[in-house]
C-alpha cells in the first residue's frame, strides 16, 4: 500500500476557491513555474474535470493519472502519459507501480473532490495563499480546515501576489 507517499500542490484565495466555470481565477506565473518544477518527471493525479479543464492534454514530462468513474469518452489506456482510473483504489496501485519503477514521486493536482478523497494518502501540501479574493464556484475549504493541525511553513512570497506554504501532516 501507498501509506502517505502523495503530496498535494493547490493554489487558491483565501476563501479557498480555486476555479470558477473550470479554469483558475488568477494567473500567476511564478506558481506556475513552481508547479512545473516541483511536478514534472513525477506521477500527477486528477479527476475527470481537471483534466477536462486542461481540454483533455496530459500534462507533458510527467505520468498522467485522471481518476473518473465515468466511462463515456475515456478509455483505460489514453496515452502512455496518460491513464484512466475508475477508482481510488486502481489509482493508487497505479501510482504506486509507477512511482518504483520510475524512481519518483506522486502530486495530487486536483480538483476540489480529489484533494478530498486522496488527503488521508497525502503526507505533504505545498498551498499557495493568493492575496486577493476571487468569485469562484469550486472551492477546497472544507479540505483546508481538514488540515489545520498539519504544521503550515511559510516558504515565501510572490511580490505580495501570493505566499507558499509547505503544509505537513503531524505524525501521531
Amino acid at each position: 500500500m501507498i501509506g502517505r507517499m502523495l503530496h498535494g500542490i493547490v493554489a487558491c484565495d483565501p476563501n479557498g476557491v480555486i476555479a470558477v466555470n473550470g479554469e483558475i481565477p488568477w494567473t500567476l506565473k511564478e506558481d506556475v513555474q513552481m508547479f512545473k518544477h516541483l511536478t514534472a518527471g513525477n506521477v500527477v493525479i486528477m479527476g475527470r474535470k481537471t483534466y477536462e479543464s486542461m481540454n483533455c492534454e496530459p500534462l507533458k514530462n510527467r505520468y498522467n493519472i485522471v481518476l473518473s468513474h465515468k466511462k463515456e469518452g475515456i478509455v483505460e489506456l489514453i496515452s502512455p502519459w496518460c491513464i484512466h482510473c475508475p477508482d481510488i483504489c486502481s489509482v493508487i496501485r497505479k501510482a504506486q507501480e509507477i512511482m518504483e519503477l520510475q524512481r519518483c514521486g506522486a502530486w495530487v493536482i486536483g480538483g476540489a473532490e480529489i484533494y478530498s478523497l486522496f488527503l488521508p494518502y497525502i503526507e505533504s501540501f505545498y498551498v499557495t495563499r493568493v492575496s486577493e479574493e476571487y468569485e469562484g464556484d469550486v472551492d477546497i475549504q472544507e479540505t483546508l480546515d481538514k488540515m489545520r493541525d498539519w504544521k503550515w511553513n511559510e516558504l515565501f512570497s510572490f511580490k505580495n501576489l501570493a505566499t507558499v506554504y509547505r503544509v505537513v501532516r503531524n505524525n501521531g
